[in-house]
């Protein structure tokens, strides 16, 4: 277990910035890459070690039976999708990877170094992904897409490194600036406004957290995610960006993206049709979804979209009341669970307000695409392992701790 701990899951996870554009595996429908293909090995084994090898328990806990619940639904609606290719692509990558990510991690890491190493060889990869990036992006000053890398998914993954540095305390304080402001460098240059935006806020989340109101908190992120999507949808005109104002062509990818107002305006503008479509495709198949799709759209200017830009307009679409409301119970079971930690852990807490982070950026551009349901779920399953594990060492009794803890080890 050790050698897959310290070895092969660290570098698996720094092999994730590269999941898309390079060594990529056709195996009949689906598109397989070194990440999902170490994925799928280490979820093998760690079956192998949970049921043959094992007196380590698992803590099977609600965040595990909302994620199984989740699962299940995607897989009904998915089979009675309207294109069961499509549908099933967009779960291999939106769901069934990142949950395969979720039960490797929370298998395998079971201590500070294997925690610590785990993100420090994703940040490692992240390092020599942004350098790829900076060298393209001094040549035409506007975000790229480089190895079929989104700008949005970088920016996602790179959120995850520096907020770990920021709060986690995991590094050495000159390895952590060392690692931390070249993170800083990529995230700007790939002109993620919402992302920029949140982090401002970051301090005033982790402080929300370490006072033991981490479910308070994803409550209220939730219920005003939902609040501000409905009301976007109901008011598109006050976003309108005349046709003969509208900024279009590379101008959009450019530095004005993040202090011109009218782009602002007019990627609201955008957002807004694109949330007051999603919810007239909600209404018709409301309780359990259409199985997960790809958006099919167009707004103003024709651009067409293959993502709802929006989590609430995703789950909704997808997985309909139901699916919304076992995504939410994911969130929430496991900000219930972990919150009682953060007071005193900082690498908990530092993963709560990253996935607080990610969330609020997901208002404006969707979660269940990209790198942003990888990102959600390696941070689920960091958090169910270090909390299970500063449980049980608080614990004397572990089979107390079990009993009462856990549906099922």
């Amino acid at each position: 277990m050790n050698i897959i701990a310290l070895w092969l899951l660290p570098l698996s996870l720094a092999l994730l910035p590269f999941s898309k554009g390079i060594l990529q595996l056709e195996i009949g429908l689906i598109t397989f890459n070194p990440y999902s293909l170490s994925m799928i090995f280490l979820s093998c084994c760690a079956i192998f070690y949970l049921v043959l090898g094992s007196d380590q328990a698992f803590n099977f806990n609600m965040t595990d039976f909302f994620i199984i619940l989740l699962c299940l639904l995607y897989l009904i609606s998915t089979m009675f999708a309207e294109s069961l290719i499509e549908s099933g692509y967009v779960a291999f990558h939106a769901l069934f990877i990142p949950v395969l990510s979720y039960f490797v991690i929370k298998t395998f890491v079971r201590s500070d170094k294997q925690f610590h190493r785990s993100f420090l060889f994703l940040i490692l990869g992240l390092l020599v992904f942004g350098t790829v990036q900076f060298i393209t992006f001094l040549q035409t000053f506007s975000r790229t897409i480089v190895l079929s890398m989104n700008p949005i998914d970088y920016a996602t993954l790179c959120v995850v490194g520096m907020l770990y540095i920021l709060y986690a305390k995991g590094f050495k304080k000159f390895l952590g600036l060392l690692l931390f402001f070249p993170l800083l460098l990529f995230l700007v240059i790939n002109l993620p406004r919402a992302y920029l935006l949140a982090l401002f806020f970051s301090p005033l989340f982790y402080f929300i957290i370490r006072r033991g109101k981490a479910a308070l908190l994803m409550a209220v992120i939730l219920g005003g995610a939902l609040t501000s999507t409905v009301f976007l949808a109901a008011n598109t005109e006050l976003f309108m960006v005349p046709e003969t104002q509208a900024i279009k062509g590379d101008a959009v990818n450019g530095l004005d993206r993040l202090t011109d107002t009218t782009l602002w305006k007019q990627s609201l503008y955008g957002r807004s049709l694109h949330f007051k479509n999603g919810l007239n495709e909600f209404f018709k198949s409301p309780i359990i979804g259409q199985g997960m799709k790809t958006g099919k759209s167009k707004y103003s200017w024709q651009h067409s979209f293959f993502t709802w830009h929006n989590f609430n307009i995703e789950w909704l679409v997808f997985g309909g009341i139901i699916g919304y409301l076992l995504y939410s119970g994911v969130l929430i079971a496991n900000f219930i669970t972990a919150g009682k930690h953060a007071r005193q852990d900082h690498m908990t807490a530092a993963s709560l307000v990253t996935i607080t982070l990610i969330l609020i950026n997901s208002i404006t551009n969707g979660i269940m695409h990209g790198m942003m349901p990888y990102a959600i779920f390696l941070l689920l399953g960091f958090i169910e392992s270090r909390t299970r594990d500063l449980t049980m060492q608080s614990t004397p009794d572990n089979e107390d701790f079990l009993s009462s803890n856990s549906l099922w080890t």
